[in-house]
């Protein structure tokens, strides 16, 4: 899930990067664009991170993690209102709004956008999301095994250098009693 996750992540940081050099200014609506691309991306990574949690096939779970993911994307969405209003009044920045929108327009395009993004978003959850987890579960069990061998391996270093600890321990401990010994040979 790891990978998938990264990606997604990775896309939607490349798109709003891409807003940074201007694309925001085009006449086509990025803006619009961002908030659907963003919502869709991050219903798939509700979606994947819920899964992984999640692992049984039950209609309920199912129905569960797509009505967390749908709901959790258009809350992000909402949290995303909220950042661009706070980075236009404390950063001074112009993310509120397209070039020559009213802010309240802009507040409803882009919440209408998160939604839209949204429900595409599980629309495609609910009809492929289950055989997406699947074939996404035949992948992680060799990642599951290489993180398991990778724990193993930590556990017999932290085991060794705690043996190593112990006789440098009981080494000094011998020193110590030697020394004890000696004195008290010394005071008869």
């Amino acid at each position: 899930f790891l990978h998938v996750s990264e990606a997604l992540i990775a896309i939607s940081f490349a798109l709003n990067g891409l807003g940074a050099l201007y694309f925001f200014d085009v006449p086509w609506g990025y803006d619009s664009f961002i908030h659907f691309a963003n919502s869709l991306f991050a219903t798939f990574l509700i979606f994947l991170v819920l899964g992984a949690f999640f692992t049984s096939d039950a209609l309920p779970t199912r129905i569960l993690l797509f009505f967390c993911a749908v709901v959790g994307a258009f809350f992000f969405g909402v949290m995303m209102e909220g950042w661009e209003w706070f980075s236009d009044v404390v950063f001074h920045t112009r993310t509120w709004g397209e070039q020559g929108q009213l802010a309240l327009f802009d507040t409803a395009s882009d919440l209408f956008y998160d939604a839209l993004g949204a429900a595409f978003g599980g629309l495609f959850l609910f009809l492929f999301g289950h055989q997406w987890l699947i074939s996404l579960r035949r992948v992680s069990p060799k990642i599951r095994e290489f993180a398991l061998d990778m724990k193993d391996r930590a556990e017999d270093h932290v085991r060794e250098q705690l043996s190593v600890g112990k006789k440098k321990l009981e080494t000094i401990k011998m020193k110590g009693l030697q020394k004890i010994h000696i004195t008290k040979k010394r005071l008869r």
